[in-house]
C-alpha cells in the first residue's frame, strides 16, 4: 500500500514513492520561484514491486495525484524484487554517466533482501550515489539468537561479523542484542563499500518496536543533510551509542555505563549532552597532531564517528579555541583570533605552548 490511514488521527500518509514524488514536485517548485527562465528537474524514477497489485494501486493514485503530470511520463514500474533486477538497473542508469545523481530508498520488509554486493556495485559505479536503507532491527536480533541460522543468514547477505554470537553473549549476557546491533551497522557501512553513512533507530510508537534507517553516500555534504534530519525531527529518531567521538565503539568486553554510552532522541538535552562530550574529544583527538590538520580534512575524517552535525562540530571547534584547548591557524601560517569562525583551509591543533589564561 502507498497509501495509508493514521489510527489515531484517522488522517492520510503518504508511502516512500509518493513522499519522493512530493517532495521532488515541491524542490521544482520552490527553484521556479528562484528563477526568471522556465525551470523543470529532470527526474526519473523507478519503483520495484513484487507484487503486481501493489503497482497498479500505486499508478493509479499517481494518476490522481496534482503531481501525475509530468511526472506520470517519467516513472518505470516494475513488478520485480530489486535483488533480482538491482543489478542490471545499476548497468543501465550508468549510460547517462557516472557522475549522474541516484538515490535508492530501499524500504525493505527485511533484511535479508539487501545483498551487501548490490549495494557495493551502486558505490563503485556512481561517484554522487545514496542508498536510504530501512529494516526491522529489533526483529532480525530477537529471531537470529541461534548461532547456525545467524551465520547463515550474514553469508548470505554478505556480512561477516568480527565476533561470534556465542562471544558476544559470553562476555555481555545482558546487553548482547545492542552489541549485535552495534556491531551489524559497523559490518554494513564496511561493506556496502560508501565512504559515509548514519546509522540510527526510528522508534514506532505504535508497534513499540525500532527499525533502521541507515543512509549510505560518497560525500561528507550528503551525510551531514541527513543527520541534519535526524536532529530536525527528533520526535522519532534515536542513538545508541556515545554522544561525541567513537560513537559505535566496542570492544569485547563491554560496558555500556562505563564506556560512556547512552540512548538519546536527538533534542536539546541530547545536543548539550553531544557538545559538551566533544569539548573532551576533540583535544584527545587532536593532541598526537603535533602540525595539525586542516578543518575540513578533520570534519571528514570523524564524520561517520559522531552523531554531532557539521555546523555542532565547528560550534566546538570555536568555543575549544576560546578555552584556549586549540587554536586556529590560516592558510598563510598566522594564529587566527580566539572563537573566530574557521574556513575549511585552517589548521587545527592543540597549542605548543599552553597558554596563561589572565586572573578574573
Amino acid at each position: 500500500m502507498q497509501i495509508y490511514r493514521d489510527a489515531d488521527t484517522n488522517k492520510e500518509r503518504l508511502g516512500s514513492p509518493l513522499l519522493m514524488l512530493r517532495a521532488m514536485n515541491e524542490a521544482e517548485a520552490l527553484v521556479r520561484t528562484r528563477k526568471t527562465k522556465p525551470f523543470q528537474l529532470d527526474v526519473r524514477y523507478v519503483f520495484i514491486d513484487s507484487r503486481q497489485a501493489h503497482l497498479d494501486y500505486l499508478k493509479n493514485v499517481v494518476g490522481q495525484r496534482d503531481f501525475s503530470a509530468p511526472s506520470i511520463s517519467r516513472i518505470e514500474f516494475i513488478n520485480d524484487t530489486f535483488d533480482n533486477v538491482g543489478s542490471k538497473l545499476v548497468n543501465r542508469l550508468q549510460q547517462h554517466g557516472r557522475r549522474h545523481r541516484v538515490i535508492f530508498v530501499l524500504d525493505q520488509y527485511g533484511f535479508k533482501q539487501v545483498p551487501m554486493g548490490l549495494l557495493k556495485q551502486i558505490f563503485g559505479t556512481f561517484s554522487n550515489a545514496e542508498v536510504i536503507l530501512t529494516f526491522a532491527a529489533d526483529w532480525i536480533v530477537d529471531h537470529l539468537s541461534n548461532n547456525e541460522i545467524w551465520d547463515r543468514m550474514l553469508s548470505e547477505i554478505g556480512l561477516c561479523l568480527e565476533f561470534s554470537m556465542q562471544e558476544i553473549k559470553h562476555q555481555n549476557p545482558t546487553d548482547w542484542k545492542r552489541i549485535i546491533q552495534l556491531l551489524l551497522h559497523k559490518e554494513i557501512h564496511r561493506s556496502s563499500g560508501a565512504l559515509y553513512y548514519t546509522p540510527f533507530f526510528v522508534e514506532s510508537v505504535e508497534a513499540h518496536r525500532a527499525y533502521w534507517m541507515i543512509h549510505l553516500s560518497n560525500h561528507p555534504t550528503a551525510r551531514d543533510v541527513m543527520m541534519q534530519l535526524h536532529w530536525d525531527h527528533h520526535n522519532h529518531f534515536m542513538h545508541y551509542g556515545k554522544a561525541g567521538l567513537n560513537m559505535l565503539g566496542y570492544t569485547p568486553k563491554f560496558d555500556f555505563e562505563e564506556q560512556g554510552f547512552l540512548t538519546f532522541g536527538f533534542d536539546s538535552q541530547a545536543r548539550q549532552i553531544a557538545a559538551e562530550t566533544l569539548m573532551e574529544d576533540i583535544p584527545q583527538r587532536l593532541h598526537p597532531m603535533r602540525d595539525g590538520v586542516s578543518v575540513g580534512d578533520f570534519l571528514s575524517n570523524v564524520a561517520n564517528e559522531t552523531p554531532a552535525t557539521r555546523a555542532l562540530l565547528i560550534d566546538t571547534v570555536k568555543e575549544l579555541s576560546l578555552e584556549w584547548e586549540v587554536e586556529i591557524i590560516s592558510r598563510d601560517g598566522k594564529t587566527r583570533s580566539r572563537g573566530v569562525n574557521p574556513e575549511m583551509t585552517d589548521i587545527i591543533r592543540v597549542p605548543k605552548q599552553p597558554k596563561l589564561r589572565k586572573a578574573n
